[in-house]
């Protein structure tokens, strides 16, 4: 309660009051601890009613607030307040349409903001003094700006590309951004939507280009990856080892075994570098010293055309 002395020279104790200013008892505790009287309007008590006055307008004064921070357009996710405060108060604050929550106690402070999404935001703050008086809304609107992602992705990495030169039929496979839409183009054809793997049948002889870009899911569009290679008149795919000897071994022999493509009707071996020879699978080698060895093979096709040779190296070692 509120203590003061009156021009009678007793004490008076406040002990209650509502919003209307003269509704209000007073305790005299010099005569009789526990009698309540209603003194307001008595004259003998002028002095007390001063002081009560004085000391209950105080009472109801709600805190003045002020609050600094953006406003207008900002960049970022991240919004920096501060606020200060008359009195003593608890901060309670809002953004937008939620809740007021408290997010600070005392004469000043500042509050973090972070995890903005793009668009128009209001912030609002408001003090409240230990007797519930609520100060006026302070309130700033700011803007935080959509940055968008202007970085193009990086040009796809091609994962599997024909031989060169190669067959007339090719295959191309490739890897990019996630989430990005690849673009393909052969021979500088108008880019098509595509995925990976995409395969081209039936090519004509010649130079030939495939490119492939991205473009992300902002819209940048990426640098393209090329390939060229040449298409052979006569083309004759590699044969396929499919037998060969461990790497390293001890044995002095070594077998192996190969297939060719529809179009190979005979092979050709060569063992450390030995001009190349007729051949046909399985073939073995005998009495080989110890150290590194090479074999390689090509296939032939009916008009005497050869592919590329398929190699496989192995050492062997002391037993």
């Amino acid at each position: 309660g509120i203590l003061s002395t009156g021009s009678d020279g007793h004490v008076y104790k406040l002990i209650g009051y509502t919003k209307k200013p003269n509704d209000h008892e007073l305790y005299d505790l010099t005569n009789d601890p526990w009698e309540v009287s209603n003194l307001w309007n008595v004259s003998a008590y002028s002095s007390i009613q001063a002081n009560l006055t004085a000391t209950m307008n105080d009472m109801k004064t709600a805190p003045v607030v002020s609050l600094s921070g953006p406003s207008g357009d900002i960049t970022g996710d991240v919004a920096l307040f501060s606020w200060t405060a008359s009195q003593s108060s608890s901060i309670e604050c809002r953004l937008d349409t939620a809740s007021y929550q408290v997010c600070g106690s005392g004469t000043s402070g500042s509050i973090l903001l972070t995890g903005l999404e793009p668009g128009a935001h209001t912030f609002d703050l408001r003090g409240v003094d230990p007797d519930n008086n609520v100060s006026a809304t302070q309130t700033k609107s700011f803007n935080v700006l959509d940055e968008e992602d202007k970085t193009p992705p990086a040009a796809p990495t091609f994962t599997q590309t024909p031989l060169n030169p190669s067959g007339a039929d090719v295959t191309f496979a490739f890897t990019a951004e996630e989430g990005a839409t690849l673009s393909c183009s052969l021979d500088g054809s108008d880019p098509a939507t595509c995925t990976s793997p995409i395969s081209y049948t039936g090519l004509a002889a010649g130079d030939h280009t495939f490119s492939v870009f991205a473009t992300d899911l902002s819209g940048n569009v990426g640098p393209a990856a090329t390939y060229a290679w040449t298409v052979a008149s006569a083309f004759v795919n590699p044969p396929t080892i499919t037998q060969k000897p461990t790497n390293p071994t001890t044995s002095s022999s070594a077998t192996f075994s190969f297939t060719g493509g529809p179009e190979a009707v005979g092979f050709r071996c060569s063992l450390d570098g030995a001009a190349f020879t007729d051949c046909t699978s399985p073939k073995t080698y005998t009495g080989l010293l110890k150290g590194a060895h090479t074999f390689k093979v090509r296939a032939v096709d009916a008009n005497g055309n050869e592919s590329s040779d398929t190699t496989w190296t192995w050492t062997i070692k002391r037993g």
